[in-house]
């Protein structure tokens, strides 16, 4: 029978070092882009009627990818275990980073 302190074990098993969160950042970034893929899909056959809302969204579909990376890598980093090198700076550094990213999106819009 699996308990509730085996479970905790396995889902904080692949963030004890560098490898394992880059793969789990992997993931989080696929799931990201699928989500965003479903989402375009979905809203691509609601707005095909109306000629503005298929132009805006032909422009944002790409930075929209990207604004959807940067809070899956934030929620990895945010949930790495402290006992990783250098990950307290880099989660210092992350916020700054993620702002710069938007500002740089809104600029090419």
């Amino acid at each position: 029978m699996i308990s509730f302190d085996d479970i905790e074990r396995i889902v904080d098993a692949p963030m004890h070092s560098w490898p394992d969160g880059a793969v789990v950042s992997i993931i989080a970034m696929a799931i990201a882009l699928a989500v965003q893929r479903i989402g375009a899909r979905f809203v691509t056959r609601i707005a095909r009627p109306y000629p503005l809302a298929t132009i805006v969204l032909a422009h944002i579909d790409v930075p929209t990818r990207v604004l959807l990376m940067v809070p899956g890598l934030e929620f990895v980093l945010r949930e790495a275990p402290d006992m990783l090198r250098y990950i307290v700076p880099l989660r210092d550094f992350s916020p700054v980073r993620g702002a710069s990213r938007i500002s740089h999106v809104a600029r090419r819009i």
